[in-house]
């Protein structure tokens, strides 16, 4: 008989028992389920929490205007002081500016090889569309109008009109140079009350595309550029004790140079970063939950390996009895396990997605209100460290299970029990 054929019998075969598939079947969907969200948990430090768990923001002072030279200054003297020190790090940095083009038309920088670096404009923050991916594409903030003004019977008429993704937009000078550039996307501005006073349309575009919209137009970067956020992350593993330490270091320099107004502007308070024995504790908690899964997983599937072989040594005797080879035999071991492990890690993830869309986990341990948040998406990494741990591990403790089961006797199939 051939190997395939094996297979999809043994498979048919895995649903037939079902006490012992069953069992089984809610064991690994809970261990997947757990691993599945605290990958996600970990993922997501890395992305929309990256500035909160390894970052310093400097935002500039309420109704405060920062000149660029002023801004550009706190920015290099931030980066020295890292450089000095040979314990500290910065991993990545970014200094936000905008300038005003026209009356009605400001325009903001962005970093889009580092989009978690902006609390204003990053990817968790999109409405429509997509984060930007090349210098040419920009975003705009949801519902933002571009004005159009025409003369009526010696009237001037303004028409509004809400900007969409995919939209191009055509920047020419006085010598007839362009630059056109493409809305990618729009993002929310709620979570961060971006204030447009005078109505103007925003435009957050790339660094150099910033900087190419500056020389279109003949104005300076020293002259006619102003600052309104900084960023900078530390190097270094997040939920790892000293990446905090270093993290407190800089916010705690950088607290003590915003005091000198005249020399860098008018900036606002740094937010403290996290406490460091607050953070350690943390680290060491999430990551022995991690060894504890991790180690947790692979006992798990090479324990069931071994109970499925015991389960089934009179039937692998009566197999080899009918002249099954050692391979077909193996195959149909690995056919039960791989059918149950698989199903437990689709119903684990689909159960810790559940959990993620009905923040049940956050009313769990905050107390907060239920609510149903369809973007809320488990991450792939999550996805593919549980199809691991939970199928591919399996395999290696199938195999040395198998080896001792398939020593069995095929007289074990005429043994009275």
């Amino acid at each position: 008989m051939g190997l395939a054929r094996v297979f999809r019998r043994s498979v048919r075969f895995t649903f037939r028992s079902k006490k012992r598939f069953l069992v089984f079947l809610i064991i690994f969907a809970i261990v997947s389920t757990v691993i599945a969200i605290n990958v996600d948990q970990l993922q997501t430090l890395t992305t929309s929490k990256l500035l909160d768990q390894k970052g310093v923001k400097v935002y500039k002072a309420d109704n405060a205007v920062v000149p660029y030279s002023k801004g550009n200054t706190l920015y290099n003297d931030v980066l020295n002081y890292a450089k000095g020190n040979v314990n500290l790090t910065i991993d990545s940095s970014m200094i936000y500016t905008y300038a005003d083009i026209s009356s009605g038309i400001r325009i903001h920088s962005l970093d889009i090889n580092h989009p978690w670096l902006s609390d204003f404009a990053n990817p968790s923050l999109i409405h429509s569309g997509h984060y930007p991916s090349s210098p040419n594409e920009i975003l705009v903030p949801e519902g933002a109008m571009q004005s159009q003004n025409i003369v009526v019977n010696g009237q001037n008429v303004t028409f509004d009109n809400v900007l969409s993704v995919g939209q191009k937009l055509d920047f020419t000078n006085q010598n007839g140079k362009s630059i056109q550039l493409t809305i990618s996307g729009t993002f929310e501005t709620g979570k961060f009350q971006i204030s447009n006073q005078n109505n103007s349309l925003w435009l957050f575009m790339d660094q150099s595309t910033f900087k190419n919209m500056i020389d279109l137009f003949g104005m300076s970067m020293q002259n006619d550029v102003s600052v309104y956020m900084m960023s900078f992350v530390v190097q270094g593993l997040v939920l790892t004790p000293n990446t905090y330490r270093q993290t407190q270091q800089l916010n705690d320099h950088i607290k003590s140079l915003v005091q000198d107004k005249t020399k860098y502007g008018n900036f606002g308070q740094v937010p403290a970063s996290l406490p460091a024995t607050q953070t350690t504790k943390e680290s060491n908690r999430f990551i022995v939950t991690m060894i504890f899964v991790i180690f947790g997983g692979i006992i798990l599937a090479t324990l069931f390996a071994y109970l499925i072989s015991r389960f089934r040594r009179r039937e692998i005797a009566i197999l080899k009895a009918m002249g099954y080879s050692h391979s077909a035999t193996r195959t149909s071991l690995f056919a039960e396990i791989m059918t149950t492990s698989f199903t437990g890690f689709v119903f684990g993830v689909g159960l810790a997605q559940l959990l993620l869309v009905t923040s049940v986990l956050d009313w769990f341990t905050q107390g907060q209100t239920v609510t149903l948040d369809f973007g809320n998406l488990i991450q792939p990494m999550a996805v593919l460290v549980a199809f691991v741990i939970m199928v591919v591990i399996a395999l290696p403790g199938m195999y040395l299970v198998s080896r001792r089961i398939l020593s069995v006797s095929p007289a074990e199939a005429f043994r009275d029990n």
